[in-house]
C-alpha cells in the first residue's frame, strides 16, 4: 500500500508527540509498504522545501525508508500570539472559536502550509489510504485534504482524549465534521472508550509500543540499587507524595543499604523534580539526565532495580509497555487505570499501582525483598512496535478494500 501519515511533531522533536507515527512509519515501510510521513517542520522558521524540490525527491525517492515531508508554516501573527500566551481571554476564545469555526483546526497556519503540497502528493504519490493523528484536528483537516485529492479514504487516529482537547461547545459538532473518516485507530482501549460519544466509524485500538530488539537486551546495575523516575510530572502534589513515600523507605534502610542507593530522573521537568527530590538529601545519590533518547532512556530502565513515573488521568500511558520490555518492576502514583493494569497481567509483569506515601514504601520493600514478577518476552512481542504495525497494516488493507465497516 501507498500510504500517508500525517503528525504535527517533526520525527526529530524530542517530545512523545512524535514517536507515535514515526514509529509506525518505519515499521510500516518495514513491511513493505510506501510511507510518506507529513509533519510540520522541526523549527517554524525552517524554509522547508519547495513542491517542485519535494517532488523530485519523490520521484527518485527508496521507499525501504519512509519518505519525511516536512512543511513550514505560513505567518499568521493571531495564532502566534495564541501560543506565546500573550492575548487576554477574550481575545483567545475569539482566536480559538474563529479556528474551529471557520477552519476546524488552530493550526491553520501548519494546513496552509501543507496546501501546495497536496496535489503534488495526490498525483505523484497517489496514496491508496491517508492516517491523521489527533493530536490537533489539522492532522485531521491535512490527511482529509489530500485524500479528497487522492480519492482515497482517510483514517483517523487518535492519541488524546477528545474530551481534554476540545472545548465542550464544540465537542459534538467538531466531531460531525469528521465523521467521513472510514474508520479511527487509538493508542488504546480507553480512547475508544472515550471516543465513542462522538464517533460512530468503526474503531480499532493499536497500540505505541517499543523496537522488540529491546527485548533481548540485558541490564547491568554495576552493584547499585538503582531507582529510576521517567518523563512528564503532570501533578506536582503527586510528586511531592511519591518523593515521600520514597524519602520513608530510604529512612527504613540500614546506612549500607543507602550507600548502594542511586535515584536518576530522566526528563524534561528537571526543577520541578530537583525541588521534590530535596527530602531524598543524604538518605541516598542523586543524578538527573535531562531529556535522553530512547536508546538511553531504554538502557537506564534496564539498569535500574525499579523505574518509577507519575500517573495522569487526563492520558494513557503508553510508557508502560516500553516499562513492561525493560523486564523490571514498574512503580506509579497515583493509582493506574484498569487497562495499564490488565497489560500488565497480560505480560506477566509488575506495576504496582500507587494512591499513597505507604503504599509506595510496601512496593519498594517488595521490589527490594526481589519477590516481582518479570514479563514475558514472549508475550510482550505482541506489542512492539513491528507487530502493532502488522495489526495497523491490516486495519488500512481493510479500509482500502471497503471490508472495514
Amino acid at each position: 500500500m501507498r500510504i500517508v501519515l500525517v503528525n504535527h511533531c517533526h520525527p526529530d522533536t524530542p517530545h512523545v508527540c512524535a514517536t507515535r507515527m514515526r514509529e509506525f512509519a518505519h515499521a510500516l515501510a518495514g513491511l513493505g509498504h510506501q510511507v510518506l510521513l507529513l509533519t510540520e517542520t522541526l523549527n517554524p522558521t525552517d524554509p522547508g522545501s519547495t513542491p517542485q524540490e519535494f517532488q523530485q525527491r519523490l520521484i527518485g525517492h527508496d521507499f525501504a525508508a519512509p519518505l519525511l515531508l516536512a512543511c513550514p508554516p505560513c505567518p499568521n501573527k493571531a495564532l502566534a500570539r495564541l501560543r506565546q500566551g500573550t492575548m487576554n481571554w477574550l481575545s483567545r476564545k475569539v482566536v480559538i472559536l474563529n479556528g474551529y469555526l471557520r477552519h476546524n483546526g488552530v493550526f491553520t497556519d501548519w494546513r496552509e502550509g501543507a496546501i501546495p503540497f497536496i496535489s503534488v502528493i495526490a498525483d505523484h504519490f497517489s496514496p491508496n489510504v491517508t492516517v491523521g493523528s489527533f493530536g490537533n484536528t489539522d492532522c485531521w483537516n491535512i490527511a482529509r485534504d489530500i485524500a479528497r485529492r487522492a480519492d482515497c479514504p482517510w483514517v483517523a487516529d487518535i492519541k488524546d482524549y477528545w474530551h481534554k482537547f476540545i472545548p465542550g461547545g464544540l465537542r459534538d459538532w467538531l466531531a460531525h465534521r469528521f465523521s467521513d473518516a472510514a474508520a479511527m485507530t487509538s493508542l488504546s482501549y480507553s480512547h475508544i472508550d472515550e471516543a465513542a460519544p462522538w464517533f460512530r466509524m468503526p474503531k480499532h485500538s493499536v497500540f505505541s509500543g517499543f523496537k522488540a530488539e529491546i527485548l533481548e537486551a540485558t541490564g547491568n546495575d554495576n552493584g547499585q540499587f538503582k531507582i529510576s523516575l521517567t518523563g512528564a510530572i503532570y501533578d506536582q502534589r503527586a510528586l511531592d507524595a511519591l518523593m515521600s513515600g520514597l524519602a520513608q523507605w530510604l529512612d527504613s534502610l540500614d546506612a549500607g543499604d543507602r550507600e548502594n542507593l542511586v535515584f536518576v530522573y530522566a526528563g524534561s521537568d528537571d526543577a520541578a523534580v530537583r525541588r521534590a527530590a530535596e527530602r531524598l538529601a543524604d538518605k541516598c545519590k542523586t543524578e538527573y539526565l535531562g531529556f535522553v533518547d530512547l536508546q538511553t532512556l531504554h538502557q537506564l530502565h534496564r539498569d535500574c532495580r525499579v523505574n518509577l513515573y507519575v500517573n495522569s488521568d487526563n492520558c494513557f500511558h503508553h510508557k508502560v509497555l516500553e516499562l513492561l520490555a525493560a523486564g523490571r518492576p514498574i512503580l506509579c502514583y497515583p493509582a493506574e487505570m484498569p487497562e495499564a493494569m490488565q497489560l500488565a497481567a497480560t505480560t506477566g509483569g509488575t506495576l504496582h499501582s500507587c494512591d499513597s506515601p505507604a503504599e509506595v514504601v510496601s512496593a519498594l520493600q517488595a521490589v527490594k525483598t526481589g519477590s516481582d514478577a518479570r514479563a514475558d518476552r514472549s508475550r510482550l512481542r505482541a506489542y512492539a512496535w513491528e507487530a502493532q504495525a502488522e495489526k495497523f497494516a491490516g486495519i488500512l488493507h481493510d479500509v482500502v478494500t471497503g471490508a472495514s465497516r
